[in-house]
């Protein structure tokens, strides 16, 4: 005779967190982003540590929380126009910092943009902060395995930042390579990732 055998209904598969979006440490325990990549997550991590939506304003700017560590002033200039620097991060728990350069005009940016960059900072030809890219870049429009440049709305940054808790300083100085943006901000570009 054989034993029944009790057998339970498969679990439900879990979404993993994925890395949707940049964002920007702008105070201890706080990072910016774009309010819409955290819009509808169940979940979401700055480089890998949990966090929460403590705040998203109507520019399109949304305030994370997490167990972290503090940054520096923010230099932030409001230019409109000419050369950018877009620094984005490219995992969730081990972050990579890729530099993408753009076009400011209009006050919108013009760059070739990859998955996870919205959110991602915005820097002029100084290394001031301009700005957060608001929008999804869309690999879909990939083309021959390039990203095309395209057109996307700046959030600016300097209130949800101050109301976070970081220092603003005034823009402005000598041009740096994005090299030196790289270097400078490394430990503050992080992946933000979303389970929804």
């Amino acid at each position: 005779l054989a034993m029944p055998v009790a057998t339970q209904p498969p679990l439900p598969a879990t979404a993993p967190v994925t890395a949707a979006a940049s964002g920007l440490i702008v105070a201890p325990g706080k990072a910016l982003t774009a309010a819409a990549a955290v819009d509808g997550c169940r979940e979401v991590t700055v480089g890998g540590r949990a966090a929460t939506v403590a705040t998203a304003d109507t520019g399109g700017i949304a305030t994370l929380a997490f167990a972290g560590d503090g940054a520096g002033p923010l230099r932030t200039a409001a230019t409109a126009t000419g050369p950018a620097t877009v620094l984005a991060a490219q995992s969730d728990a081990k972050t990579t910092v890729v530099a993408v350069p753009g076009d400011l005009a209009e006050g919108r940016l013009r760059a070739a943009l990859q998955a996870g960059a919205q959110g991602a900072p915005v820097f002029d030809a100084t290394g001031a902060l301009i700005g957060l890219v608001l929008g999804r870049p869309n690999e879909k429009r990939a083309i021959s395995g390039l990203i095309p440049t395209a057109g996307y709305e700046i959030g600016t940054v300097a209130a949800a930042a101050a109301a976070a808790g970081s220092t603003i300083d005034p823009g402005g100085g000598d041009a740096v390579s994005s090299g030196r943006m790289v270097t400078t901000w490394a430990g503050r570009v992080v992946a933000v990732g979303c389970r929804r």
